[in-house]
């Protein structure tokens, strides 16, 4: 299989209930990566989920509104990949 254009979109949100500027962190992920069926096995890019192997993709998380203010992951994020 083929992996094109994989991303996971973020909705922000501010601890404060201030409305966040912006309102969606976009991750973008190596395209086309391409892996091998294991006929319904798992895989894993490492055994430790702390090894810097299993990260796939990195941003930078923008200050809420402007001001500095913390940014919630809490409505989490939807991924999205093309697969051929």
């Amino acid at each position: 299989m083929t992996f094109t254009n994989p991303e996971v979109r973020f909705v922000l949100a501010c601890p404060n209930g201030a409305t966040p500027t912006p309102s969606t962190l976009t991750v973008s992920m190596p395209t086309p990566q391409t892996y091998t069926s294991t006929n319904g096995g798992d895989w894993y890019p490492s055994g430790d989920q702390s090894s810097s192997l299993v990260y796939q993709g990195s941003a930078t998380v923008p200050p809420a509104s402007g001001t500095g203010a913390a940014v919630s992951f809490q409505k989490g994020g939807t991924f999205t990949v093309s697969i051929s």
